[in-house]
C-alpha cells in the first residue's frame, strides 16, 4: 500500500482543495475497501480501484477549503480476509499567499522543496542569494526589485500560493533579461491548467541584467486561492518579477 497523492510533506494554500490517491493490493487475495481519514475524521470509503478522493465528480467536503496548519491523512486498506494495513501522510496548509492584482517577485515561490514548490535541475543556489534551496537566485541589476531568478534550464518551474481578489481579464507583465540572442519561452499555469500559452520573447542578447518587459493580455483568472506555476520552457534567461494588472 502506498501514497500516490499528495506528495510527501506537500504544502497547500489555505482554501485549496486536496486530491488524495493511494495504491492498494493484496498478493493472496483482493482488497475489500480503503477508508480515508483526515485528522482522524472519516472522509469516505472506496471499494474499487482507483482509490481516490477529492477527484472531479466526487463529494468529499472534508477535503475542500482546508484550514491553515498541519494535517494528517490516514488510509486503511482491508483485504478479503479482514486484515487491515494503515499508512499515514502529513501535509501543511499555509495561510500565506501573494495577492493578485499586484507584483509577484520570482524568488518568492512557496515553501515545500523540490517537486513540490519548485523543480530545479541542479543542486544548490548558484547565485547564493536570498534562499538556501536549489533555485538559483542573485541580486538583480534591474531598476526595481532586489533579486532575480537565473541560470534557468528548460523544464524548470516555480509555484506560488496566490489569492486572486476578483475574477476577470488580466494583463500580465514579465520582467526578463538574457545575454543570449535566441528566442525564449515561458508560460503560466493555474491549478494545473495552462492559462497563457507560450509567452515568447527575445532580448537581442542585451545582457543578463538588462531587463525588458514582456506583456500578455486577456488572461482570465477566477477569484480565490490558487497555485500559480511559472514554467521555463527554454533555458538561459533571468526573471525578476511578474505583474498582474486587472483589465486589458
Amino acid at each position: 500500500m502506498s501514497w500516490v497523492k499528495p506528495a510527501a510533506d506537500a504544502i497547500l494554500a489555505a482554501g485549496e482543495s486536496l486530491m488524495v490517491e493511494v495504491n492498494a493490493s493484496d498478493p493472496d487475495g483482493t482488497i475489500a475497501n480503503v477508508k480515508l481519514y483526515l485528522d482522524n475524521k472519516f472522509v469516505r470509503q472506496e471499494n474499487y480501484a482507483p482509490y481516490q478522493w477529492g477527484a472531479a465528480g466526487q463529494n468529499d467536503p472534508l477535503l475542500n477549503d482546508l484550514s491553515a496548519g498541519s494535517h494528517t491523512l490516514k488510509a486503511v486498506a482491508t483485504d478479503d480476509d479482514g486484515a487491515a494495513t494503515t499508512i499515514t501522510r502529513s501535509f501543511t496548509v499555509t495561510g500565506d499567499y501573494l495577492t493578485i492584482p499586484g507584483i509577484i517577485e520570482a524568488e518568492d515561490y512557496r515553501e515545500g522543496g523540490e517537486a513540490v514548490a519548485y523543480h530545479d535541475t541542479t543542486s544548490g543556489n548558484t547565485g547564493g542569494a536570498y534562499r538556501s534551496d536549489d533555485v538559483d537566485i542573485q541580486k538583480t541589476g534591474d531598476t526595481t526589485g532586489t533579486y532575480n531568478v537565473g541560470w534557468v534550464a528548460a523544464g524548470e518551474w516555480l509555484t506560488y500560493a496566490v489569492k486572486v481578489e476578483k475574477s476577470g481579464s488580466y494583463t500580465i507583465r514579465f520582467r526578463v533579461a538574457s545575454q543570449m540572442t535566441s528566442n525564449k519561452t515561458l508560460h503560466l499555469e493555474l491549478d494545473g491548467k495552462d492559462i497563457t500559452g507560450p509567452v515568447s520573447f527575445n532580448t537581442q542578447g542585451k545582457g543578463w541584467q538588462v531587463y525588458q518587459t514582456e506583456e500578455i493580455s486577456g488572461v482570465q483568472l477566477e477569484a480565490g486561492v490558487h497555485i500559480l506555476k511559472l514554467v521555463m520552457d527554454t533555458a538561459a534567461f533571468n526573471i525578476n518579477y511578474m505583474e498582474f494588472i486587472f483589465g486589458d
